[in-house]
């Protein structure tokens, strides 16, 4: 669709002819395109014409405060990864889970990201509705997280993890998608953004550490619907 629009709005000139791109709107003479030309077929064009460019969408307004909020949502997004990764085993554990069963529910997002990510995503795309997308699939994912925390045994949190992990792993590639075609269409760069979810996994996994040492482990699994939440938020 990008290379459509590109072609839609470019005027191409080849060897001094005029190549009418598909669904502009000229007039319906064409011809050779020459400056000064007297030919009834041909349009003339000033010789000091140049592209007037378009304004830079870098400065004020909605612009200027989309990366302050998608660093916000990395750094959200990234919070629940540092408490998830390392302490949803422990809370697994204290709820009674054997080894075997626990690496079934930790194995539940890698192969739900398969199905999950090209379904979501390609929905997405479709509708070119990005935005929306990672706003449904967060809130889900609270709601999913929610369910595990409420769950007894190991069947229903096998279950409420799947739902919850089908919500929660399309967010980041919807992420990096709507990032970079954001950030590019207001020439700003990616990397500073992005280094926030870097630095918040690592605050997620102490914040949690220290928690875990307040906190009995069963409760471990709120500090994850908490971040979550946050996600949503952003």
């Amino acid at each position: 669709r990008i290379g459509q629009d590109l072609v839609r709005h470019a005027t191409c000139y080849e060897s001094g002819d005029l190549i009418r791109p598909a669904g502009a709107s000229f007039p319906p003479l064409w011809g050779r395109v020459r400056e000064g030309g007297s030919n009834d077929n041909a349009m003339t064009l000033p010789s000091t014409t140049t592209p007037t460019p378009n304004p830079s969408p870098q400065g004020g307004g909605e612009y200027s405060g989309f990366a302050p909020r998608l660093a916000a949502l990395y750094a959200a997004f990234f919070i629940v990864a540092g408490i998830q990764m390392p302490f949803f085993p422990v809370w697994l554990q204290a709820k009674g889970l054997d080894p075997g069963t626990i690496g079934l529910v930790l194995a539940m997002p890698m192969l739900l990201r398969m199905l999950a990510i090209p379904l979501v995503t390609r929905q997405a795309d479709r509708r070119d509705a990005l935005r929306a997308a990672i706003i449904l699939t967060g809130c889900l994912s609270v709601a999913g997280y929610a369910l595990v925390g409420l769950a007894d045994g190991a069947t229903a949190i096998l279950l409420a993890y799947a739902l919850a992990s089908f919500a929660f792993t399309p967010i980041m590639p919807l992420a990096e998608t709507y990032a970079f075609k954001g950030l590019s269409a207001r020439g700003r760069a990616y990397g500073p953004v992005r280094l926030w979810g870097s630095a918040t996994f690592i605050l997620g996994t102490f914040a949690a550490g220290y928690a875990a040492d307040v906190i009995p482990a069963r409760h471990l699994i709120w500090l994850i619907v908490a971040a979550s939440a946050l996600t949503a938020l952003t």
